[in-house]
């Protein structure tokens, strides 16, 4: 079969200061999300409650609305529609049975030691720049641009979800609305045997909690782990 996934208006506003999304789309593309969680074959994105949030290719109307505070950090707020997807994804109705979900978080995406580096440690050594704006790193036959070479990139966020969905808790037929979720996220890239390319280590932790025990698949939720791509 085939399915219906995003269709929405993305525009830079304020000389890119500010970015929004409206239209149909899923909240975890924008919230608790990291590439390196794409590496994986289903989620592991903190979402410790029984909702409804909604994932690709199973869309609904929402929006989001980015602020970007300085290069490297931004705030973002999104509400999203909770509804039952159909098949195709081409029921675009709105039901007295909907509900809402929000979310909010900081992020912080950093790139740590200076151009060149291999691992994390080199951040600790100085090096006076070159005149000709080239380096003569003995691990390149040839000298090599300074502006090729890629520092050592990082993801870092927290934040939180409301929904004031009923959730149907466990071992009973009632259900508890207004439920909430937080998260914080870290992944690091540390080594990388050629500072011209992407390839290397990167580790990651997650940890998500719910404070609502009643209708939550595990209170608190931690994960970690190491990818070398």
């Amino acid at each position: 079969t085939m399915k219906w996934a995003n269709l929405y208006l993305n525009q830079d506003i304020w000389d890119g200061r500010v970015n929004l999304i409206i239209g149909r789309c899923a909240s975890m593309d924008e919230f608790d999300n990291s590439p390196v969680l794409w590496n994986y074959v289903g989620s592991l994105q903190a979402n410790p409650t029984n909702l409804k949030t909604t994932w690709s290719p199973n869309t609904s109307w929402g929006s989001r609305i980015k602020l970007r505070l300085t290069q490297d950090t931004n705030i973002r707020y999104g509400i999203y529609q909770i509804t039952t997807p159909g098949v195709n994804n081409l029921c675009w109705n709105f039901f007295p049975s909907d509900s809402t979900s929000m979310f909010a978080q900081y992020t912080w995406d950093p790139e740590f030691c200076r151009p060149g580096s291999t691992t994390i440690f080199d951040g600790l050594k100085k090096e006076e720049p070159k005149a000709d704006n080239k380096t003569d790193d003995k691990s390149f036959k040839n000298p090599v641009d300074i502006a090729q070479l890629k520092k050592l990139p990082g993801h870092y966020f927290i934040g939180g979800s409301y929904t004031s969905e009923g959730v149907s808790q466990f071992a009973s037929q009632t259900s508890q609305a207004n439920a909430s979720a937080f998260y914080i996220h870290g992944d690091q890239k540390i080594y990388r045997p050629n500072p011209t390319t992407d390839a290397g280590l990167l580790v990651w932790t997650e940890w998500g909690y719910s404070p609502e025990s009643e209708n939550a698949f595990l209170t608190l939720q931690a994960k970690g782990g190491a990818i070398y791509q």
